[in-house]
């Protein structure tokens, strides 16, 4: 099965208007006022952004380093998880984000997006005769399934168990409701 993912691309130069007043400072001109800019990234993706003796590398942080250089800023550039990425810019967390995102048309209407550098497709491959994953809502329970999988070894480091073995077979009590709330969710 293979699955076409819309072009990919390192930077969303998120420079809009800040809706304060008659006088209204653009994202470019408070970068140019502070002589900073904050930069949102999540270094999960070689070649183009990852973590390489505790510094941010790739092709998106020599852009990233071109871009800095004509501007004549210090750059602040942040490593986050990619869930807080695109909330962030739009909070004004940061000035912009340098990193690899799909552009889908719902992202387009939000985000001022720079012309992709790369494009990528997602490939799904399964065992010959393995009839498990048969329709796209089969990917999607598994991806859901693997989703609850890395939440619950999250709940369980920050759970603390005692043991292994406790956190596995889900005899801590908070995990424990987890566990029912799966089952629940899977029977309607």
């Amino acid at each position: 099965m293979k699955a076409i993912t819309f072009l990919k691309v390192i930077l969303i130069m998120a420079i809009t208007f800040v809706t304060f007043g008659a006088n209204a400072e653009t994202t470019l001109e408070k970068i140019k006022r502070t002589g900073k800019v904050t930069v949102g990234t999540e270094a999960a993706f070689p070649p183009f952004e990852f973590v390489e003796d505790g510094k941010i590398v790739g092709y998106g942080k020599d852009i990233l380093d071109y871009i800095i250089a004509d501007l004549g800023v210090e750059l602040v550039q942040l490593d986050l998880p990619w869930q807080g990425i695109l909330p962030g810019v739009l909070a004004g967390k940061f000035d912009f984000v340098a990193t690899t995102v799909s552009v889908r048309p719902k992202r387009a209407k939000t985000y001022a997006f720079t012309v992709p550098i790369a494009e990528g497709t997602s490939w799904l491959m399964k065992r010959k005769g393995d009839s498990s994953i048969m329709s796209v809502d089969d990917v999607a329970l598994c991806l859901e399934r693997v989703g609850r999988a890395m939440l619950l070894q999250r709940v369980d480091a920050a759970l603390g168990a005692s043991s292994a073995g406790e956190a596995t077979e889900g005899r801590h009590p908070r995990r424990r409701l987890l566990n029912g709330w799966d089952a629940r969710k899977q029977a309607t």
